[in-house]
């Protein structure tokens, strides 16, 4: 049943997936990200106190720890929140690959206030910078990085694909990172993906 559900994905990928050249990224993927983050207002969490304030308020969840969705074990565990619609995509994604691969996704990254964002640039040079029209949208409480170092060669295809095809749907923002080795994904709010849809019809 794995092996036919695999399968199926495979048969379907677009000839640019199977040659390793898809969700790579760019400064414009950035900005439109950022640009989605102004527009929809959402706010940037400033630091571990903003945090726990909107956690207590239930405007950001816990990431799940469970059957589908893992954090990472060397992941800094007070950040292993984010924001309720982000969470349903990833608890969606995680149920769809254990129904392929009977294994979780693993979570890496989820929220960074920009405190610990500032940090975190200053020892990581693919960390990207607090401010700005490329700043990084993990302290909106919307984007999650997950893992692929130590996924099998079809199940990173199946997790390409399956962002692929999320993002042409107008789900998500995705990206491929190399050296971090994981993928970074915005997810949109229902309008979100509404203004999207619209923006690609035009171009």
């Amino acid at each position: 049943m794995r092996s036919a559900a695999l399968l199926l994905w495979v048969l379907f990928l677009p000839l640019p997936l199977l040659a390793g050249d898809i969700l790579a990224g760019s400064p414009e993927s950035r900005a439109l990200e950022n640009a989605k983050v102004d527009e929809l207002g959402f706010e940037r969490i400033e630091d571990e106190r903003s945090m726990m304030r909107l956690v207590k308020e239930s405007l950001l969840v816990p990431v799940p720890n469970d059957d589908y969705v893992r954090w990472h074990r060397k992941s800094p565990r007070q950040y292993a929140f984010s924001l309720p619609h982000t969470n349903d995509f990833l608890v969606t994604l995680g149920k769809d690959f254990r129904k392929v691969f009977n294994k979780p996704i693993i979570v890496t990254s989820a929220i960074r206030p920009k405190s610990y964002q500032k940090k975190l640039a200053l020892r990581n040079r693919n960390a990207a910078p607090v401010d700005g029209p490329l700043a990084s949208t993990h302290p909106t409480g919307a984007t999650i990085d997950i893992g692929y170092k130590k996924l099998r060669r079809q199940e990173r295809i199946w997790i390409e694909a399956y962002l692929s095809k999320k993002e042409a749907e107008g789900f998500v923002q995705a990206t491929k990172e190399r050296r971090q080795a994981c993928f970074h994904v915005m997810v949109y709010t229902p309008q979100q993906r509404l203004a999207a849809l619209e923006t690609s019809k035009t171009q």
